[in-house]
């Protein structure tokens, strides 16, 4: 039996990380199998480390530069808007810069901390909404103290079963697509929370 303790990083002080855990399960199954990859703190370690992993398991990443670009909200946000996708309108705040650019956004809006893992390592909520300009900026203020950057953005109205969401895959070879495209149908809390429920989509969402 091998325990891993550690979801993430390389090692632990009294336990197996995350590698080393993996590495030593590795070592007691047949062949190379599957790492199947479901938390996103696992994941970052993983596609770092990804060359100690690549001979013991059989797994797909996108480059790491990509990786980091899908986790880091600002980082997304920035290729979004030059790349033309569909995206609220959003300000990124960072430490030691002026906050007059998130004012001219309309409010209410959602404030997000633009690194995931300040969530995840619990330095910062998962998100704040502010109804004004002066609950926003104190929210900004208050984030950045624990945290390089913020995303600002404007809240889309709508409820929870208004949003859509798609899951995919791609292989090898770039015509090799599975995708799955769903329907959320509450959050916990609601509003703003996490998925609790979701469904199939029976119809494609409409663009707004």
């Amino acid at each position: 039996m091998v325990a891993v303790w550690a979801t993430s990083g390389r090692s632990c002080v009294a336990w197996p990380g995350l590698l080393s855990g993996l590495l030593g399960l590795c070592g007691k199954l047949a062949d190379n199998p599957f790492l199947i990859i479901t938390n996103e703190m696992s994941l970052l370690t993983i596609s770092a480390h990804r060359d100690k992993l690549e001979r013991a398991f059989r797994f797909r990443l996108p480059a790491h530069q990509t990786v980091l670009l899908l986790h880091n909200k600002a980082r997304f946000h920035e290729f979004a808007i030059s790349n033309g996708l569909p995206v609220p309108r959003a300000e990124i705040v960072r430490q030691g810069e002026s906050l007059a650019a998130m004012r001219t956004l309309r409010f209410p809006v959602v404030i997000k901390p633009a690194d995931k893992r300040d969530f995840h390592l619990g330095t910062s909520p998962r998100l704040i909404v502010a109804v004004d300009a002066g609950s926003a900026q104190e929210a900004c203020e208050h984030l950045l103290e624990t945290t390089e950057e913020v995303v600002v953005s404007e809240w889309i109205e709508g409820g929870d079963d208004n949003i859509y969401f798609s899951l995919f895959y791609r292989g090898r070879n770039a015509n090799d697509v599975g995708a799955f495209v769903g329907r959320k149908l509450a959050s916990t809390p609601p509003g703003i929370g996490i998925t609790s429920f979701c469904t199939a989509a029976s119809q494609t969402p409409v663009k707004q």
